[in-house]
């Protein structure tokens, strides 16, 4: 028996092919990966998992034959995807099947950066983490070690440091999504926005995306609400200086000049205010600093924007008039990655702003009031974001090279990508004392490291509770191992709690395996794991079943095939409804209907005006800061996300790999033709400092792009050589990051502040 998997049913399986196709290089190559099968053995079984591909954590359901994955799709009960999966998810088999992954502990060998290793034995491995860590620990205290972790498996080891005292935990997916996302909103309205951001998809007639890469950023969920919102007559706004996938389906698209996305939202904000467009009734109800910010507002007129942003006056009019008329019900996207110019966190306070003169908050059709779900014990831990989101990455590496940290733990992160400034990065990595590395695949992090752990892949392991607590009905989800992990591989809660034993830290890792420890937080609920499992996998918070006895506690083993029969389905008794944290509108007084919310800040209402900002020295109103423009003869870096790769993540996946096979470069026409670049030329890019890409790169000539600004995919010119399928593959755009502006409120810096130009390759 064979199964054919072809490019068409790989992308098309999605639901979202006919998306995907349209971003492909090229023309399409059909591809096809066949299983060859045991006839005479067709038992088979499918196991309910989470994915771990992208941050997305699509339910999923995974078929195994014969011991084999052979089939990841989604969960049909999960409302949040149902039976859709991304291409990345259906290539989590060549994940799983890697044969470059990490099989076995290592010992660096060579020097630093090199790659060579020695086979150890696990016991070898944590005793010589655990012993450079207590010696560093005893000698120079906490602020002497720190950790770079990211991702559903670092939950345990960011623990473990937390415990111990060490504060240096970052995570860059926070720090660059998350911690800008969450300081602006939470300024201005008292919570965050909610990731994924709490929208009312179902419910808007209008939607504004700024720079925000939904098509190519494939998050299932998001896109399909966002796609079914389309379809059902929304209007689309898109600000890019990119025509993006998601440009192509807006109602306006507007080519915004890169650095000046804080100027356009002050432009329509004055517009609105200035025409009386705002939603008066509920900005006098609830919003406080009013009257500061239309005074703020007089010197950012659409005509002295237009000039700023290259956007027509009657665009940007147009483009305010539509979305007030669809108010409250305008989503204005609040973005992902939003480490930009520097000046970050003031340019998605704008948005936040906008949004409320709009009314769009707690509405229907526009940003949701968090919910107080009352979570129940044991699973409220898993609900919100974990430690290491305010250090600084650029802090860290300097601390590295003065030596003042020693000893440096990378976690399922890849520095070496995420960041600006490699070389620095790279300095810093040799001239630290010791560091150790955990991950599935051989990446660049674990070329500097002196140890380095194997991690088993996520379909192999117990990750954490995961939690989408702002849903009117949250839901629990578990990763669940749907095969044994192979090789030498271990899940990250052995890992930890095996390094916690050595350390003679163990108070928080006393159970025997990652099972057992989530077990145990779900009977503080009065659930159970076993009971998760083969209830498809998810579970909604309130949903009433007949109570029930506890039964006492049970171990598990970690493979799956070892999993104990299942306890009976136990309920939250008595589950309380969920209420916002807003508190909900007044009654009504003289006949009309109360508007008003209580917000979690300092005056219970929406603070456009900050004066917690003021206070701190920052501007409490968000200002445009214009920034560098590019030299003569260059042009402005841009980059984004690829719909079939997670950053760098996914380079060593041939099914991946074969539908985008490098990144190209996007230039405009206009630009091309002055520079006399062909399309389909192969040209190496060199930055303002002299920095060239490592390899030439191919050119994309194409009017889908401002003239003033090139674009480059993220993730690709891996240097890993032990990553046969992604070493080399296309150019990175982070190598060409030598300068970045750090933003004062949040500490981020942006990298969208640096130049290239083409050079021709030689020969």
């Amino acid at each position: 028996m064979k199964l054919k998997y072809s490019r068409r049913s790989f992308l098309q399986s999605t639901g979202l092919g006919a998306l995907a196709l349209t971003l492909n290089a090229g023309q399409p190559v059909f591809a096809q990966e066949i299983f060859a099968e045991d006839a005479n053995q067709l038992s088979s079984t499918v196991v309910p998992t989470v994915c771990a591909m992208c941050r997305a954590r699509c339910p999923v359901q995974v078929t195994v034959k014969n011991g084999r994955v052979i089939r990841i799709e989604g969960n049909p009960a999960s409302p949040l995807n149902g039976r859709k999966v991304c291409a990345r998810g259906h290539a989590a088999i060549k994940l799983l099947y890697d044969p470059d992954r990490l099989k076995y502990p290592l010992k660096r060998v060579g020097e630093r950066g090199e790659g060579k290793w020695k086979r150890i034995s696990w016991q070898e491995a944590l005793a010589a983490i655990a012993y450079q860590f207590k010696k560093t620990l005893v000698a120079n205290g906490a602020d002497s070690l720190a950790l770079l972790a990211g991702g559903p498996s670092s939950y345990y080891i960011k623990k473990l440091f937390n415990d111990t005292g060490i504060t240096n935990i970052h995570d860059a997916a926070l720090r660059h999504c998350d911690g800008i996302r969450n300081r602006a909103y939470v300024a201005t309205f008292g919570f965050p926005p909610g990731d994924p951001p709490r929208l009312d998809y179902a419910g808007a007639k209008c939607m504004v995306l700024i720079g925000c890469h939904m098509g190519e950023n494939v998050q299932v969920p998001q896109l399909q609400s966002l796609l079914s919102s389309l379809q059902a007559g929304a209007e689309l706004i898109v600000a890019d200086p990119r025509y993006s996938s998601i440009a192509a389906k807006a109602s306006v698209y507007l080519p915004v000049k890169a650095g000046t996305d804080t100027a356009l939202l002050l432009g329509w904000c004055r517009h609105i205010v200035a025409a009386e467009l705002y939603d008066k009734q509920w900005v006098a109800e609830n919003v406080s600093g009013f009257a500061e910010l239309e005074q703020h507002l007089e010197q950012y007129p659409v005509e002295k924007v237009a000039e700023i942003t290259g956007i027509p006056a009657q665009d940007i009019v147009r483009t305010a008039e539509l979305m007030a008329s669809k108010g409250p019900a305008t989503i204005i996207h609040p973005g992902g990655h939003l480490s930009w110019y520097g000046n970050d966190v003031q340019r998605v306070r704008a948005q936040a702003i906008l949004t409320a003169l709009l009314g769009g908050v707690g509405r229907p059709g526009g940003l949701q009031l968090p919910g107080n779900a009352a979570l129940p014990d044991g699973v409220l831990d898993f609900a919100g974001p974990q430690a290491g989101n305010d250090v600084s990455f650029s802090a860290l590496m300097e601390q590295m090279i003065a030596g003042r940290i020693k000893v440096m733990g990378c976690w399922g992160q890849n520095p070496f990508q995420n960041h600006p400034s490699i070389y620095k990065t790279i300095a810093a990595f040799k001239a630290a004392d010791f560091v150790f590395c955990c991950d599935v695949l051989p990446g660049e992090a674990s070329l500097y490291a002196d140890i380095v752990l194997p991690e088993a892949v996520f379909l192999e392991r117990h990750d954490i509770l995961e939690v989408w607590s702002d849903l009117e009905n949250p839901l629990i989800a578990c990763r669940f191992p749907v095969v044994p992990p192979a090789f030498e591989t271990r899940e990250p809660y052995w890992i930890v709690k095996n390094l916690a034993d050595q350390l003679d830290r163990n108070n928080s890792f006393f159970h025997d395996n990652g099972a057992a420890f989530l077990d145990s937080q779900l009977r503080k609920a009065g659930w159970f794991l076993g009971d998760l499992r083969v209830g498809g996998g998810i579970r909604r918070v309130h949903d009433e079943v007949a109570l029930q006895v506890v039964p006492p506690p049970v171990s598990y083993a970690a493979a799956p095939e070892a999993t104990p029969e299942t306890p009976p389905l136990v309920p939250v008794a008595d589950a309380p409804p969920v209420t916002p944290v807003g508190e909900p509108p007044d009654p009504a007084v003289d006949g009309t209907p109360s508007l008003k919310v209580r917000f979690p800040t300092p005056s219970g209402l929406v603070e456009v005006y900050s004066p917690a900002f003021a206070e701190q020295g920052w501007a409490p109103l968000p200002e445009y800061e214009p920034t560098p423009e590019p030299p003569a003869g260059f042009v402005r870096l841009l980059y984004g996300r690829s719909p079939v790769h997670t950053l760098s993540s996914t380079m060593n996946n041939p099914w991946l790999n074969h539908e985008i096979a490098e990144n190209e470069v996007w230039v405009h026409g206009s630009y091309a033709a002055a520079s006399g670049i062909r399309d389909g030329q192969r040209l190496f890019l060199e930055n303002q400092d002299g920095i060239r890409s490592f390899k030439p790169v191919k050119v994309k000539v194409t009017p889908g792009i401002r003239p003033d600004c090139i674009y480059l995919v993220h993730g690709y010119g891996c240097r890993s050589m032990h990553l046969k399928q992604g070493f080399d593959r296309g150019v990175s755009d982070t190598s060409l990051m030598t300068r970045s502006s750090k933003d004062p409120v949040s500490g981020v810096r942006g990298m969208r502040v640096n130049f290239v130009r083409f050079v021709k390759a030689r020969g």
